[in-house]
């Protein structure tokens, strides 16, 4: 039985996609667990500390300056989005 090339060349090609897609889904999940695992110590702080402003304070400061870094970087994404949808909208109209 002869195999083709092409298609050894697409099933290599998706295995290497395969782990790629691994690597990114682990090291999401292995991120999220790290970012959980620093929240429980705030808030352990926030509970334990006696200095409950000083944590509180950070907590809220980081959590803006993450909005806005998060807001500043979907900012043409979301407008990007928006732009598409309603030009689709509109050729299904037939406009």
């Amino acid at each position: 039985m002869k195999i083709d090339r092409t298609r050894l060349l697409t099933v290599g090609r998706a295995v290497v996609v395969g782990i790629l897609v691994g690597i990114v889904v682990s090291t999401f999940r292995w991120l999220v667990e790290l970012i959980l695992d620093q929240w429980r110590h705030v808030y352990h702080q926030l509970v334990v500390s006696p200095d409950k402003g000083f944590w509180l304070a950070g907590t809220i400061i980081a959590m803006i300056y993450l909005h806005s870094l998060l807001a500043k970087s979907l900012k043409g994404t979301l407008t990007l989005t928006g732009l598409v949808f309603h030009k689709l909208k509109d050729s299904w109209r037939g406009r």
